[in-house]
């Protein structure tokens, strides 16, 4: 499946949010909202590029009733995200993410690739 989103802002500015831990914390924060359990497992920076792991706990009474069919506890999702380091020349910064729910359906993953439109402007 391919999904593109545009922002209006410059892929390095895109990118300096995406790999900022203030970043993840405020999508922590939102998540709340929803799955009152979301917190930042772990985030690093290196010259390899930023790693971060987050993980999402669902209690399972709050499942809905098929979902508890499949699913014997609570539901726990660890997604990993990783930004490669900004290629400045190219204008763009490649990805990748995965999400996990142990006990549960399986796991999903993919790329990402940050790139400037003709217009410069960001989309993933």
């Amino acid at each position: 499946m391919d999904y593109t989103v545009e922002f209006d802002a410059p892929a390095e500015k895109i990118y300096q949010d995406f790999t900022s831990r203030e970043y993840w914390q405020t999508l922590m924060d939102a998540y709340r909202f929803l799955i009152p359990q979301s917190k930042i497992r772990s985030f690093s920076t290196t010259e390899r590029g930023t790693d971060i792991v987050f993980a999402q706990h669902l209690p399972r009474m709050f499942l809905p009733p098929l979902a508890r069919t499949v699913i014997p506890a609570d539901m726990i999702i660890t997604r990993r995200q990783h930004y490669d380091p900004y290629d400045h020349d190219k204008s763009r910064a490649d990805g990748t993410y995965s999400a996990s729910i142990p006990h549960g359906p399986g796991s999903f993953g993919g790329r990402y690739f940050l790139t400037e439109t003709e217009i410069g402007r960001a989309h993933v």
